[in-house]
C-alpha cells in the first residue's frame, strides 16, 4: 500500500519498466539532463544530485518507490524514427523518484496512469485512485515546478473541476492554481533551460509577459547567462516591453503622419525584437535536423560586435 494505505491509490498502480518511461524534460530518449554554465544551474543540478542519493538510500530501506503519474502515449510524443516506440508510457510528475529508482537498480516503476478509466472513487471524497494520487503528488515537496503544473492540469482534466475546486482539493489558493499552469504556456525547449539554469517560478511568469515563444528564447537565455534573480529578470522584461511599446507607437505614428522618417532607434528596437525570432527559428531547424538522427552542434559567443551563431554539421562517412 501507498500514501498512508490508501486501497484507492494501491489499487491503481501499475508497474512498468524503468527504460520504458518516457521523460519529456531530458529532450527525448536517453538525452540526460546537463546543467547549464552558470552558477545557479550547477548550484541546482548539486541540489538534485542530491536529492536522488538520499531517495535511493530510501528505495533500498523500503524496497519500492511511492508511485509516479503517467500517461499514455500520443501521436504528438513523437515522429516516426525518433525511438517512441520504446516506450509505453510518459512521464506526468516523479521524475525524481524514476533516477533514485534506477540508481537503487529497481527494475520496475509502480506507476499510476492520470488518463486511465474512471473507477468510480472512494465514498469519503469522491476521487477515484488516479485522482487521489495526482493530489497526493502535488502536495509533496520533492516534485518539480513543471511536474506540479503538469499533475494539476491532470486533475483538472480529469475531474472536470474548476481551477478553484481543484484549489480547495489540494489545499492551496486558486491563484497558486492559475499560475502553475500558466507555466504550461512555455515550449519544452524553454521549461528544459528554466530546469538546467536553476530558474524559479517567477522567472517563468516574467517570460510569459511576451506572447511569442520566437521573443522568449533570447529573453530566457540573458537571464540564465546574465545570473538574473527574480527582480532583475522582471525589471529586465519590463525594459524590453516598455520599448519595444515606444518603438511601435513612434513608427506607427511616423507611418501615418508621413512627414517624417522613423527614428533609427526604433528602427533598431523592432529589429533587434525580429533578430529574437529569427534565433528562435535557427533552434527550431537545428531541433529538427537532430530529431532526425543527424548529431547537429550548435553554439553561441557573444562577441563586441554582437552574437556568433555556429552550426556544425557533420560529413558522411
Amino acid at each position: 500500500m501507498y500514501w498512508g494505505m490508501k486501497p484507492e491509490i494501491a489499487g491503481a498502480v501499475k508497474r512498468v519498466p524503468a527504460g520504458r518511461i518516457l521523460r519529456p524534460d531530458r529532450g527525448g530518449a536517453g538525452e540526460e539532463r546537463t546543467a547549464a554554465g552558470s552558477a545557479s544551474g550547477r548550484e541546482a543540478l548539486k541540489r538534485r544530485e542530491e536529492a536522488v542519493r538520499q531517495a535511493a538510500d530510501g528505495i533500498r530501506m523500503k524496497g519500492e518507490p511511492e508511485p509516479v503519474l503517467v500517461r499514455r502515449l500520443l501521436p504528438s510524443d513523437g515522429q516516426p524514427g525518433s525511438g517512441i516506440g520504446d516506450f509505453d508510457c510518459v512521464l506526468v510528475a516523479g521524475e525524481l523518484r524514476v533516477e533514485a529508482a534506477e540508481l537503487a537498480g529497481l527494475g520496475e516503476i509502480p506507476c499510476v496512469y492520470v488518463d486511465s478509466a474512471p473507477d468510480g472513487g472512494s465514498e469519503g471524497s469522491g476521487l477515484d485512485g488516479a485522482a487521489q494520487a495526482i493530489v497526493e503528488t502535488v502536495r509533496r515537496e520533492e516534485i518539480g515546478l513543471f511536474e506540479c503544473a503538469a499533475a494539476i492540469a491532470a486533475l483538472v482534466e480529469r475531474t472536470g473541476c474548476t481551477q478553484g475546486a481543484c484549489a480547495a482539493m489540494l489545499g492551496v489558493s486558486q491563484s497558486f492554481v492559475a499560475n502553475k499552469l500558466r507555466l504550461l504556456r512555455l515550449t519544452a525547449q524553454e521549461r528544459r533551460l528554466m530546469l538546467e539554469g536553476g530558474l524559479a517560478e517567477r522567472h517563468g511568469r516574467a517570460l510569459l509577459r511576451f506572447p511569442d515563444p520566437a521573443d522568449r528564447l533570447p529573453v530566457l537565455r540573458a537571464m540564465i547567462g546574465r545570473e538574473m534573480n527574480v527582480a532583475s529578470a522582471e525589471e529586465y522584461v519590463e525594459s524590453l516591453l516598455r520599448a519595444d511599446a515606444r518603438a511601435e507607437a513612434r513608427a506607427r505614428r511616423s507611418a501615418s503622419s508621413g512627414t517624417r522618417p522613423a527614428d533609427p532607434a526604433d528602427l533598431k528596437r523592432l529589429a533587434l525584437r525580429d533578430t529574437r525570432r529569427f534565433a528562435e527559428s535557427i533552434d527550431r531547424a537545428v531541433d529538427v535536423i537532430r530529431r532526425s538522427g543527424i548529431p547537429v552542434e550548435m553554439g553561441r559567443k557573444d562577441t563586441p560586435a554582437g552574437t556568433v551563431i555556429s552550426i556544425l554539421v557533420p560529413k558522411s562517412s
